[in-house]
């Protein structure tokens, strides 16, 4: 499980897509818009390289990442933000555990 802490400053546009801040562990799969385009998805996911050479290739336009029992482990919460304004009210939310 990745440990390291993320960089305020390298913060994304939406929309923008960087590989190279997602943690290596992570389950994840391509996309193409929102949507998973790889059957069996659900039960396969993708390694960091493999996500990697679908957005190459221009395959993937996205990257989702599995909850569930691939993410268990990692004490994730999803948190689906659609919107500026949402987005700024985000910015004051805070989650006591």
């Amino acid at each position: 499980m990745s440990t390291a802490t993320p960089d305020p400053d390298k913060s994304l546009k939406p929309g923008e897509v960087n590989p190279d801040l997602i943690p290596h562990d992570w389950p994840l799969t391509p996309l193409q818009g929102k949507k998973a385009y790889i059957p069996g998805w659900t039960k396969n996911p993708f390694t960091l390289a493999e996500i990697k050479k679908e957005l190459k290739s221009g395959k993937a336009t996205g990257v989702g990442l599995l909850c569930g029992q691939f993410c268990n482990e990692y004490g994730l919460i999803f948190v689906d933000i659609d919107g500026k304004k949402q987005y700024q009210l985000s910015k004051n939310l805070v989650v006591v555990l």
